[in-house]
């Protein structure tokens, strides 16, 4: 009997933003995006800003598209922001192979990827947050940004934040 593949059941940390220069640069050359209960940032990625565990090779079958959370008290206590957090992670895992490339490889060559960090909103219910929702909200959203930056990328306007 087969074992599932590994890497499609986990969140490993090529896929994370995990430090404060990594969020500002979305917030600050990134596009924003809203939903109902989210705000997203969304800011393209070159590939030389690679990490060494996700290399090039990889990103010309697939992007590598990095999501990061910012999860304020102001939603709730740790139980209820933690909840959020693992709800979007999961969002994250089952509905990144959505935003792949177009056709075959890389469009773009310089394009690697997204970098997405989804902020609830104040005033969410995070306890009636469920992963059909979360997906119902944000993954038209997450095409509809990964479409933009394509385009933009593309047509050599970088204006999708980032540097590509």
């Amino acid at each position: 009997m087969a074992q599932p593949q590994v890497h499609s059941r986990t969140h490993p940390k090529c896929h994370r933003l995990r430090h404060r220069p990594e969020y500002q640069q979305c917030y600050d050359t990134g596009r924003r995006y809203g939903s109902r209960s989210f705000l997203v940032f969304v800011r393209s990625r070159v590939v030389a800003e690679l990490l060494p565990g996700c290399g090039q090779a990889d990103v010309l079958a697939q992007p590598q598209h990095r999501l990061g959370m910012a999860v304020s008290r102001k939603i709730g206590k740790s139980v209820v922001r933690n909840r959020c957090k693992r709800v979007l992670r999961e969002w994250f895992r089952l509905h990144r192979h959505v935003l792949a490339w177009p056709d075959t490889g890389s469009p773009v060559p310089t394009l690697a990827g997204l970098d997405l960090v989804a902020v609830p909103r104040r005033g969410v219910d995070v306890l009636a947050l469920d992963l059909e929702t979360v997906a119902r909200e944000l993954t038209p959203l997450a095409r509809r940004a990964w479409k933009d930056c394509l385009h933009q990328a593309a047509s050599v306007r970088p204006s999708c934040g980032g540097d590509g």
